[in-house]
């Protein structure tokens, strides 16, 4: 016996008859639910062996979970806190079992934002699948207290100067129950420097609809903002007030307070972009909104627009 290896020496063998060994192992707790294959292998003596095709044989064993369950747990670095627009990012993921049994069948999902290209991935000396920005890794199985690292490399986009680069990865044990959801994704971000060359310009301009109204009346609130450069406007924020005379009412942006924002991850010249919102008049006054728009490699700019709220009449 030396360390997982058990030899037997059987001696002579003559035609017709056997040799039988019995093993006996304990399987430790950390192989809780995992998948385990014990294979055996007859090594001939002098004599030559007509089939060494049969001298091996395997035997497989699931081993109970009991009443626990996997955890996989996700972490997720980036090999630098900027990258430089065209430059190449390297991504450390570590996906941990730190459940009461094994995951027999974890895989790791890594979709990149646009803007990143996929160059490797990686681990254990095995390749992960890339399909576009989606990189899918079938780990395997990881037993209880082990840990699987994967490394993917990705190219910057050369327009993609002032972007934030938010990229998340998501593990999953399969069709395997996962006692803690909460901790199988994580974000690695990154952002990508600016130079002189590298700078863009915007121009936004504010409207509100239709002209005049009274207290009741549906209101558009929108701004469209453009890029005046020839290089592109990354990672663009647009928000726009809320004035006291109007009700918000509805929008596919994200409320807070009385802003609503957008954010657009790129925006280029000859394509504008109209962000708006719902909202109902509800005071007799002006009611001004104020446009804003301000990007990773951008100043920000602001437009006003107001609306005449009239009393009802008759």
């Amino acid at each position: 016996l030396s360390g997982q290896t058990v030899a037997c020496q059987a001696g002579e063998i003559v035609p017709a008859a056997g040799f039988q060994v019995l093993v006996v192992a304990q399987v430790d707790s950390n192989w809780a639910g995992a998948v385990i294959t014990n294979t055996a292998t007859l090594t001939p003596g002098a004599e030559s062996d007509p089939n060494a095709a049969n001298n091996t044989s395997s035997a497989t064993i699931t081993v109970d979970p009991g009443a626990t369950a996997a955890d996989l747990k996700v972490t997720k670095t980036a090999g630098a806190r900027t990258v430089k627009p065209g430059g190449t990012i390297g991504y450390t993921i570590t996906v941990a079992n730190q459940g009461g049994s094994a995951a027999t069948s974890a895989t790791v999902t890594d979709t990149l934002p646009v803007g990143l290209t996929p160059t490797s991935a990686n681990f254990n000396g095995t390749a992960c699948a890339i399909a576009g920005r989606k990189i899918t890794c079938a780990l395997g199985q990881i037993i209880v207290g082990a840990s699987t690292t994967v490394k993917v490399s990705a190219k910057v986009g050369s327009d993609r100067a002032g972007e934030t680069l938010v990229n998340t990865a998501v593990a999953s044990t399969g069709t395997q129950t996962d006692s803690n959801m909460a901790n199988n994704r994580a974000t690695a971000i990154v952002k990508v420097t600016t130079s002189a060359t590298t700078q863009a310009r915007l121009g936004i301009a504010t409207r509100i609809g239709p002209g005049a109204v009274r207290p009741g009346q549906s209101v558009l609130v929108s701004s469209t903002v453009r890029t005046l450069s020839d290089y592109p406007a990354n990672t663009v924020r647009i928000c726009i007030s809320i004035p006291k005379g109007l009700t918000y009412t509805s929008s596919s942006g994200i409320r807070r307070g009385a802003v609503v924002c957008w954010v657009k991850a790129q925006i280029r010249r000859g394509t504008p972009v109209t962000v708006s919102y719902r909202a109902r008049a509800r005071a007799i006054g002006t009611a001004t909104a104020l446009g804003s728009a301000v990007a990773g490699n951008a100043a920000r700019v602001t437009a006003p627009a107001s609306l005449p709220i009239f009393p009802v009449t008759g």
